[in-house]
């Protein structure tokens, strides 16, 4: 009767850490992507609503996002196109 306490709780050991294993790497995984969206020249860009001229490489299937309440607003089901910059040049001043 020990010994099968004794698998069981090395059982139950070894998968609560190989579920901790996995909880880490995915959030390593989404916080370097979430670095990566927010490094070079296109945040900054955005936030000035400077105007650009960009050469992208489209790297997955366009897809629809959820409709989203704004304040009093339902902001409308947009379409999202995941893309990467190749070339970018600023073209004017900010269109504010």
């Amino acid at each position: 009767a020990r010994r099968r306490v004794a698998r069981r709780s090395r059982v139950t050991v070894h998968a609560v850490a190989a579920t901790l294993l996995c909880v880490a790497a995915a959030a390593g995984s989404a916080g370097l992507h979430g670095a990566d969206v927010r490094s070079g020249p296109v945040p900054e860009l955005a936030r000035e609503y400077a105007r650009v001229l960009a050469e992208v490489e489209v790297t997955a299937d366009p897809r629809l996002t959820r409709p989203r309440v704004n304040g009093n607003r339902m902001a409308p089901v947009s379409v999202l196109i995941e893309a990467e910059v190749r070339r970018l040049e600023r073209t004017g001043a900010a269109a504010r």
